[in-house]
Order: structure tokens, then C-alpha cells, then sequence
């Protein structure tokens, strides 16, 4: 793993997981203007091979070390983001991180910390809303823009080919979602509905997708926001207002997903924000919280704001949802800043005066043996031998009656483990003749 990833990766885990033994209970943390983001409607969410967080507002884009913000704003410097509001953000296979503005692309110059601005058509002159950034299986770079979309052709000169409705065959110029399937076409979401995308060499063919009139809604009708393909290969549609069509091509069939009132077992809301393939589940953020469906099962799990639950999601409108390297999950919300569910299975250890246990709470060294037990220091508590296999603790103190005791409770460092471990505490140790001081063993 890259040394930075890992890095910050570890202060990310660290800044946010409540270390509790085998919690099964689903809580998200949370952070706001108050720790430092620097506006609450978090629309957009990457992560770059140096393991930094980018969140994208409607007031500039962060980035978040696991610890402290860095804030990047529009200005009259030509080097800047092209404007405050981030609609969309992607890091590429590359190592670029694109920046999808409401007037125009950016990509960032990590070396002198800025940005360069992109024109999509010279053709165009006026400012262009980024709606989502798109890199298919062979690393090509997709544009979905308010006007147009537009394939990355030459990455050293910025030069794209762009794709209309009157001259291309696109249901509609107004380009909300791309996606490319397991079998190789595009599918694309347009204010007009949706299509799909053969692409032969040079040449580009277009299909207007129809739905089956036994569904009421048209997806014509619809103005689609998002995509996503399902671990069966099945398309899902996420609606402006009229919920999910989910479509199996391989059946030619669709479903059509909604909220009904005082049903739980349905969507919570018709809005759909943003659709994200999880671990062989769909998560869907909607205008009225964050919707899991279980595509094994059928069910559906419902999260949102409880105003009295600090762990639970800071607010409904969910607008952008992400996972990071090491597997958490990224809800960023419109009024609640964002907020991280960890999956990382963490397990506390911690002194309990009438069980077996760590003898001290404070831990000053940890370092395992061949055997991939541990062996734990302590400020205070002495040294102690975790044994994985059985779960249990063995302590050995110092006695002044005993010579071969540790020589003190206050461990400072433990150095090699072959043979024995070497200790150092406020006094020698001598690693051989260790006795286990510890009750009920």
C-alpha cells in the first residue's frame, strides 16, 4: 500500500470509529462547519492515492487528512476553481483528480496546489454545469454536462469530442449520468430519457430506451438523474420525482420502484439524488433519507435524521454517497454536512477489575510474537500477553519481593520478541523468568 494511504488512511479510521466490542448497531459520525468543512451541502466525494478525502460543496472543495481541512475557493486568480459550487468530482486511474464545477471542468496541479480550467467545445463560449465525471473500463474519460456530453480524446491537449442531441441522435442535450455495463454499452441519462450507446470504432450509435407500457410512467416522460448497474446486471434508473425503473435486459422486463405512503417496505422518497452499487447492494439517496436494498432478499433498509441521535444521519437529503479505500462509507447530505459509516471491524479491549482483561487502560507499546500473539504495554498496568486463540490475557507486574519480577509497572517500549521480549520500563528488565502476577489465571 502506498506509505501516504496507509498514512491517512489510518488517521481517518482513527478520527472517527468508536472502538466498542462486536457493535452490530448502525451509527454514522459526522462532520460540519464545525470541524472545519466549509459548507454543509456536501454534493460530491472521491479519494486520491494519497488517502486525502475530496468533498465537493455548494461553497468550494475540501480536503480532509483525517484530522484538518484544506479549503479551495473560486477567485479572481486564473488558477482557481472555476467556481465554488462542486457538483462532481472523480479520480481518475491516472492520478488526475477532475473537478466538475456549475460553469466548467477543472482538473488539480498537486504540485502547485491549483487548478486549470477546461474547455470542453472552443466551439462554446459560455459556462458549462458539470453534472457527473466518468471513467469507462478502458480508462476513458466521459463528460455528462448541461449542454452535451463530451469523451476526452487527446489528455495532453484537453481536447474533446462532444456528443448533441440535434446532430448526434442524444434524446436531449441536458446530460445527467453515464455508465458504461459489464457488457460494454453506455447508458445514458438525459432530461429527455434515457439511451444507450454502441460504440464501434469511431462510430457512435444511439437507442432510445422505451419502458414497457404496462408501466405507467414513460421513462421518455422522466428526467432521469442517475445510473447504476446491479451485481445481476440489471440497469437502475433514478428518477427526478417518480422513483427508481429498474430494467433487466437479459429478461426485457422493468420494474418500478416508489414511495407509497405508511408502507415501509418501499422507497422513503420518488426523489433519487444518487445510486451506488455497494458490497451486492444498492444504496439509493433520496430527498427523505438513505435507502438500502438488499438485491438478494428484497428488503429495504431505511436511514435518517433522528434530531435526539447524534449517530444517526445529520440530515435526509442525501446527494452524494462514496466508499474509501478501506471500505468506509461516505454520505454527504445537503443541510448535514457528511457523514462516514466505518465497516472496519475494530474490537475493544479495556481493564475490568472482575474479569479477565488488560491490566491497564493506557497503552504505551504493542508488538506481536511469531505465534501472532500480542504482547501490550502499559503506563501503570505492567506488561501483558494477549493469547488470539483463547481470548485471554496473561499480566506480569512487578514485585519487590521478586527478583525476577518486572522491573517496574510503567512500560515505555518492547523491542524484539525472539526468544522473549526485551522491555523497557523505568528499570531493567532481565527477559527470562517472567512471572504471571495476574488474578484468576
Amino acid at each position: 500500500m502506498n506509505k501516504d494511504l496507509f498514512q491517512h488512511t489510518i488517521l481517518i479510521v482513527l478520527s472517527f470509529i468508536c472502538f466498542q466490542v462486536a457493535a452490530q448497531k448502525t451509527t454514522f459520525d459526522r462532520l460540519s462547519i464545525a470541524d472545519g468543512l466549509s459548507q454543509h451541502s456536501v454534493l460530491s466525494i472521491t479519494q486520491d492515492k494519497s488517502g486525502f478525502i475530496w468533498l465537493g460543496t455548494l461553497r468550494g472543495l475540501n480536503r480532509y487528512d483525517g484530522t484538518l481541512f484544506n479549503s479551495y475557493h473560486n477567485s479572481k486568480d486564473s488558477t482557481s476553481l472555476s467556481h465554488n459550487l462542486i457538483n462532481s468530482l472523480h479520480y481518475d486511474s491516472q492520478g488526475t483528480l477532475w473537478v466538475g464545477t456549475a460553469t466548467a471542468l477543472n482538473t488539480y496541479n498537486p504540485k502547485q496546489d491549483n487548478f486549470t480550467r477546461i474547455s470542453l467545445n472552443k466551439a462554446i463560449k459560455e459556462k458549462v454545469y458539470i453534472h457527473q465525471i466518468y471513467e469507462d473500463k478502458k480508462g476513458h474519460i466521459w463528460i455528462a454536462s448541461h449542454n452535451g456530453l463530451h469523451l476526452l480524446i487527446d489528455r495532453q491537449k484537453l481536447i474533446f469530442k462532444s456528443f448533441y442531441a440535434n446532430e448526434n441522435g442524444l434524446p436531449g442535450d441536458i446530460i445527467r449520468s453515464i455508465i458504461q455495463d459489464q457488457a460494454g454499452t453506455y447508458w445514458i441519462a438525459t432530461n429527455e430519457g434515457v439511451c444507450t450507446m454502441q460504440v464501434d470504432h469511431s462510430n457512435y450509435s444511439f437507442k432510445r430506451i422505451k419502458v414497457d407500457e404496462k408501466i405507467q410512467q414513460n421513462i421518455s416522460s422522466n428526467y432521469t438523474l442517475n445510473l447504476e448497474e446491479d451485481s445481476k446486471n440489471r440497469i437502475w434508473m433514478g428518477t427526478l420525482n417518480d422513483g427508481i425503473i429498474v430494467y433487466d435486459s437479459k429478461e426485457k422486463s422493468f420494474v418500478h420502484l416508489t414511495h407509497q405512503e405508511n408502507d415501509p417496505t418501499t422507497l422513503s422518497n420518488n426523489k433519487i439524488n444518487k445510486l451506488l452499487l455497494v458490497d451486492k447492494k444498492m444504496w439509493v439517496g433520496t430527498n427523505e433519507g438513505l435507502n438500502i436494498f438488499d438485491l438478494e432478499s428484497g428488503q429495504i433498509k431505511m436511514y435518517s435524521h433522528h434530531p435526539t441521535n447524534k449517530e444517526s444521519l445529520s440530515h435526509n437529503g442525501i446527494f452524494s454517497i462514496f466508499v474509501d479505500a478501506i471500505g468506509s462509507k461516505w454520505v454527504g447530505t445537503y443541510f448535514g454536512g457528511v457523514n462516514i459509516l466505518n465497516t472496519v471491524p475494530f474490537i475493544s479491549f479495556q481493564n475490568n477489575p472482575t474479569a479477565n482483561s488488560i491490566s491497564n487502560n493506557i497503552i504505551s507499546g504493542i508488538s506481536e510474537d511469531k505465534n501472532g500473539n500480542l504482547w501490550i504495554g502499559t503506563d501503570g498496568g505492567g506488561l501483558n500477553y494477549y493469547d488470539k486463540k483463547t481470548g485471554k490475557f496473561t499480566v506480569y507486574r512487578h514485585s519487590k519481593s521478586d527478583p525476577h519480577s518486572l522491573g517496574s509497572d510503567n512500560v515505555k517500549k518492547i523491542l524484539g520478541l525472539a526468544p522473549m521480549p526485551v522491555v523497557l520500563t523505568s528499570w531493567i528488565l532481565k527477559p527470562k523468568n517472567l512471572k504471571n502476577t495476574s488474578p484468576g489465571i
